[in-house]
């Protein structure tokens, strides 16, 4: 049992302190949520009084919504809340259903939280997002999902936000994605470059 889980774990090699409740787990990790999430490593700690487990090795956390591995990591019960320690990429399809570009990788060099049970992740540090031929640069994105996760209702990039589309290219300080309308908002001296016909011809706005 993790927290208020059943918990599935599997190890090649388990050593557990009977009087601390400490338990570590070595090669071949996996431990299976009730809702089907894995996490995959090489060594796990289990410090039951702090209800905290942890890693300084290479992680994978996957499930039917997304996928996310980097270096480090320290979880909360049912890994509701787990956080990356650094070089995190996370694959997240915005439109499972969709036969569509509706896969957006992000990369950044963390850390990264994500909280399921507040439907939010928060990547920091050179965070780039790829979907399709939209990419997005920015120092932080949070993004926002339903109650489920399975979909992205809003997006928010703060600092030197950079997003190309083809040759277009727009720059500001923060970026407001809304899902359901699909407007973004642009703020902090935004400009845009726009890429014009005709012998490489370039136009550029700011407001």
């Amino acid at each position: 049992t993790y927290g208020k889980q059943q918990m599935n774990v599997k190890a090649k090699t388990g050593f557990v302190n009977q009087a601390s409740g400490m338990m570590r787990l070595e090669e071949d990790v996996v431990v299976t949520s009730e809702e089907g999430q894995q996490l995959m490593t090489d060594t796990l700690h289990w410090d039951r009084e702090a209800d905290l487990v942890s890693t300084k090795d290479d992680v994978k956390i996957m499930d039917e919504r997304f996928y996310a591995f980097g270096t480090g990591m320290e979880a909360k019960p049912g890994l509701q809340l787990a956080q990356l320690n650094k070089d995190v990429t996370m694959y997240v399809d915005t439109v499972p259903e969709s036969e569509d570009d509706s896969l957006v990788t992000i990369t950044c060099d963390g850390p990264v939280v994500i909280d399921q049970a507040q439907g939010k992740a928060v990547f920091e540090d050179n965070v780039v997002a790829v979907q399709a031929n939209r990419t997005l640069k920015a120092d932080v994105m949070e993004l926002y999902f339903n109650e489920d996760m399975s979909t992205i209702t809003s997006m928010i990039c703060l600092g030197n936000v950079t997003i190309v589309q083809g040759e277009n290219k727009t720059y500001a300080e923060k970026a407001v994605y809304n899902a359901q309308t699909q407007k973004l908002t642009l703020s902090g001296r935004p400009k845009l470059i726009l890429q014009t016909e005709g012998d490489g011809g370039i136009t550029s706005f700011r407001n």
